[in-house]
């Protein structure tokens, strides 16, 4: 089969008001393929629709199952793709997962039983793609790496392709802090946060 496409990687800094609160989710890896096509991923957003980091998609069944596209550009400030899984090659192996984006830059793209690169920082490296014997696929690396193709010589049945990776959600916030120059510190305004 074909490996599936890794995730992809998306940051804003937002503005908030203290008490406020907002739905976090962590996007999850897909399902490796069973007598079937893996399943895309799942995004990664914060408060449903102003950050969003897309996931990938899943690889094609058969021996010359069809690459799973990489994650596309999300929303937010910073904006980074996914790494493309690869085809199967019937016969010969199947596709490895492609990278998952990280904060450096696109997850890299697969060839062959080759597994895409995850990039820095906190982008997981695809699943290896299989050959030679009859076995499941790969899992992908976290975080956002795609599985690979399950592999089948002739005769054995089909094999399971691997899982996806699961996504990453990283909050941070400044933290306030008074100097003497600053004036009264019951002025809230007085307070910095840079």
């Amino acid at each position: 089969g074909g490996g599936g496409g890794g995730g992809g990687y998306s940051k804003s800094i937002i503005s908030v008001t203290p008490g406020n609160s907002f739905n976090i989710v962590v996007g999850s890896g897909g399902a490796g393929g069973n007598a079937g096509a893996g399943a895309a991923g799942g995004n990664s957003t914060f408060n449903v629709t102003t950050v969003v980091a897309n996931a990938g998609t899943g690889g094609g069944r058969g021996g010359n199952g069809t690459a799973g596209a990489g994650a596309t550009a999300g929303t937010g400030t910073t904006l980074y793709t996914g790494g493309s899984g690869a085809a199967g090659v019937n016969g010969t192996g199947s596709g490895g997962g492609g990278g998952g984006a990280g904060s450096t830059g696109n997850g890299g793209i697969a060839s062959g039983t080759t597994a895409g690169t995850g990039t820095a920082l906190n982008g997981g490296n695809g699943g290896a793609g299989k050959s030679g014997v009859s076995s499941a696929g790969s899992i992908g690396n976290n975080y956002g790496g795609g599985g690979s193709g399950g592999f089948a010589t002739a005769g054995t049945g089909e094999r399971n392709g691997g899982a996806g990776a699961g996504g990453l959600v990283i909050i941070t916030w400044a933290v306030p802090y008074y100097s003497q120059a600053s004036g009264n510190p019951s002025t809230l305004s007085n307070w910095n946060s840079n």
